[in-house]
């Protein structure tokens, strides 16, 4: 019942449903996990929390707990924890994105010196833009890399300073030694706060935009203005994307 009338957007009756029912079985941890996305939802981020952490008590391996537990700790800031909770995502049972091959599995120590590394999309376009920014440090640890991406975004990483294969299928076997799903590598490289990744958008080229595909990304005016009595360009750059792990906790963001 709780998660019919978070359906239909009634989140105060879908929270109100299920304690309800934990009165009935207390010790349910499914209920918590809901219970957590539907108080977040109203920007209850502590008790959602709370509520997370009561069902990972429950149920000490609950991969979906994790998962929505770990979204919670980013909105709160506390990245490297969320970062490594988030992983759990990839233990659920219904997948949003497959793991990697338990033989190419990278535990972020092995020498990447020569290996072929494939990363493969994941989440939604504004996702797969940003973090494609850590596909150089890839690189710059020695890894021959691959992305398997939409060829709609192709046009536009390709003005990357990066010398990532972009590929819209998956390598032969033998040549693949390591692979990650995208959003798999900031954890991997022991991203924090002070080290984040930023991807530089100034290495876009209006030659590049043009190019067939970017026209759904990117639309670009340039205008005059005057400034001081010098004439100058400025650049006038929308990026049209949505993403999906947060979508539903966008307006608790800055």
């Amino acid at each position: 019942m709780g998660n019919a009338l978070y359906e239909k957007g009634d989140t105060a009756a879908a929270i109100d449903s299920l304690k309800k029912a934990l009165k009935i079985n207390p010790n349910y941890a499914e209920i918590y996990s809901n219970m957590g996305q539907f108080i977040a939802e109203i920007g209850q981020l502590s008790a959602a929390i709370d509520s997370f952490k009561q069902a990972l008590k429950i149920k000490s391996d609950y991969a979906e707990a994790y998962a929505n537990f770990s979204l919670r700790h980013l909105l709160q800031g506390s990245l490297e924890e969320r970062l490594k909770l988030y992983e759990w995502r990839l233990r659920k049972n219904a997948w949003t994105v497959a793991p990697a091959s338990v033989n190419r599995i990278w535990d972020g120590k092995q020498s990447l010196n020569g290996k072929q590394f494939l990363a493969y999309e994941e989440q939604g376009l504004g996702d797969m833009i940003q973090f494609c920014s850590y596909l150089p440090l890839l690189e710059h640890k020695g890894a021959d890399v691959t992305f398997k991406v939409k060829p709609i975004l192709h046009a536009l990483l390709q003005t990357m300073d990066s010398n990532t294969s972009l590929s819209t299928s998956r390598p032969e076997e033998y040549k693949i030694d390591f692979e990650t799903p995208l959003m798999g590598l900031p954890h991997l490289l022991n991203t924090s706060l002070e080290t984040i990744s930023v991807m530089n958008l100034t290495c876009l080229q209006n030659s590049t935009r043009r190019k067939k595909g970017v026209k759904y990304l990117v639309r670009t005016d340039l205008k005059s203005v005057s400034a001081g009595g010098v004439a100058r360009q400025r650049l006038m750059l929308a990026v049209r994307f949505h993403g999906h792990f947060l979508r539903r906790y966008q307006k608790f963001q800055t």
